[in-house]
Order: C-alpha cells, then structure tokens, then sequence
C-alpha cells in the first residue's frame, strides 16, 4: 500500500492548532512530483516562530500525545497554555 499512498498532514491537525499553516506530505518518490506541482500553487508564507515551533512540536515526547488525546475533549484556549510553554522551554534549551 505504501507505494501508492500519500499522507498529508498539518500541524494544526496533529497538535491541535488552528490556523497554524504548517503541513507535510509523505509519498514514495514516484508519487512526489504531483505533490510539488500542486504545493508549487498553493505555498504562502509562514513565519519563522511558527516554523521553529513546527520544528520543536515534532519533536515532543510521546508522553505528549498521550496528554493531547486525553485532554482534546476538554480542549478551550485555556488548555493551550502548557503547550505553548513546553514550545518556550525546548527552544531556550537548543539555544
């Protein structure tokens, strides 16, 4: 299946935030040209925080995913709060 699979997937899907424009596809290279065609129409930009916290959320611990799916039910702004400051934390700790 995976020779002719291709997933996309965004950071707002994965961690739950939305409007963060940052996404990804994973295809055999046989089926990438089509992907490049079509992200060449559809690229905007992202700013450089957002990608940094892209890089640093991708990174997080699987005990992080245990927590998102038992809190996503509960999820409000408020709940935002321990992410973004996991996200602080690991990018003074690179620096």
């Amino acid at each position: 299946m995976f020779e002719r699979t291709v997933t996309m997937n965004s950071l707002g899907k994965t961690f739950s935030l939305t409007g963060w424009k940052v996404g990804w596809a994973i295809a055999p290279p046989h089926l990438t040209w089509g992907v490049r065609q079509a992200h060449a129409f559809l690229t905007f930009a992202t700013t450089n925080p957002m990608q940094r916290a892209a890089a640093v959320a991708l990174r997080a611990p699987d005990s992080y995913y245990t927590e998102l799916k038992r809190i996503t039910p509960l999820l409000d702004m408020k709940m935002m709060l321990p992410f973004c400051e996991y996200l602080v934390k690991e990018e003074k700790l690179r620096k």
